[in-house]
């Protein structure tokens, strides 16, 4: 049996998992019940460095729930990778942090795409998904702190 130090990282540890479960284990149990951590559209306490993943659905294509699901899928597949490979901060405490995620209906492309502008000049990371026809159906922003997305995202609706 091979022991601990010969064993390989994962993405869920990268390292060590005490480490990690000191680091952030008393922040995830003060931070798991609090009223602040609900998204329903208002804003995060000021303050508040909870970490969030929002996907902004296109309601203008009228997808389907099954392919609006795939999408924001592929979208947190692919933004997941693409930050894991940099070695993301973020995403790492997001994931010790059981990993908040919010699906938010935006008008049309152009409203999306002015989104993730803003979002890109914040410094938050940002993932587009396509369809087969090429038509963007899907954007991933963060993990972000919520006192960054908030601005951006209060005027969208959640679906």
């Amino acid at each position: 049996m091979a022991d601990a130090s010969s064993v390989p990282d994962t993405p869920r540890t990268n390292g060590s998992i005490d480490t990690d479960l000191q680091r952030f284990g008393n922040q995830f149990n003060q931070q798991e019940n609090h009223p602040a951590n609900a998204w329903n559209g208002s804003s995060v306490e000021e303050g508040e460095d909870t970490l969030v993943l929002a996907f902004l659905v296109r309601l203008d294509l009228q997808m389907s729930t099954g392919a609006a699901a795939k999408y924001c899928c592929t979208a947190c597949l692919g933004q997941f990778k693409k930050l894991y490979k940099i070695k993301s901060v973020d995403l790492r405490q997001w994931e010790l942090t059981n990993g908040k995620k919010v699906c938010l209906g935006v008008s049309n492309e152009e409203a999306m795409l002015d989104i993730q502008a803003v979002a890109r000049k914040k410094g938050i990371p940002t993932r587009t998904v396509m369809d087969e026809r090429s038509a963007k159906t899907v954007l991933a922003l963060g993990p972000a702190r919520a006192t960054d997305l908030n601005p951006l995202l209060l005027h969208l609706k959640e679906i």
